[in-house]
């Protein structure tokens, strides 16, 4: 099973992340422009497409996987399947892995193991080549409402994207992320 990791990048790569991406063993594919990180996170699955790779894992350029996580997302065999970011709710250490109500999107719990959730963010994503072929795009898309203001982020968008397509969206707690140097406890 072949693996791109594609990088999401509008400026630069953390050290971090590089290191990570020396290691990992995997092909890597630096998409940076100057342009919105939907619009890049559009040309990485476009890269992805036009390559003969099996699996997509879209990473952001400050963010740093515990090593062997591909190999861990792969060996469960899911369409979809997430190690989370690390990143502040409401001001405590939480991950992007949500859930949905009507009331909208709230931290998932229990963060332990393998967990069914309802929308990851964008970096720490490994998703099969079939489910990326069966999207139109965009992929990813930021949605605004009446005021101009973001209403949905192009991950959630992603996300939301995905279920409606009947796939379901699967998070390794056990493979959470640093993100911006939050660090999980491990």
């Amino acid at each position: 099973m072949s693996v791109l990791v594609s990088v999401i990048t509008r400026e630069n790569v953390s050290v971090g992340t590089l290191d990570w991406l020396l290691k990992c063993g995997h092909a890597v594919d630096i998409v940076c422009t100057p342009y919105t990180i939907a619009h890049n996170r559009n040309q990485a699955v476009l890269n992805f497409l036009a390559s003969k790779h099996d699996y997509f894992y879209t990473l952001d350029s400050d963010c740093v996987p515990r090593p062997g996580t591909v190999e861990r997302l792969l060996a469960y065999n899911l369409p979809v399947v997430a190690s989370p970011a690390t990143c502040l709710v409401n001001g405590e250490l939480g991950v992007m892995a949500c859930d949905h109500d009507e009331s909208g999107y709230k931290q998932h719990y229990p963060m332990e193991g393998l967990q069914r959730v309802d929308a990851v963010g964008g970096t720490g994503v490994l998703v099969r080549r079939d489910v990326l072929e069966s999207l139109t795009p965009p992929w990813y898309m930021d949605e605004y409402d009446d005021n101009g203001l973001m209403d949905c982020g192009e991950d959630f968008y992603f996300s939301r994207k995905l279920t409606d397509a009947g796939y379901e969206i699967w998070a390794d707690f056990g493979l959470v992320q640093a993100h911006r140097g939050l660090l999980w406890p491990m």
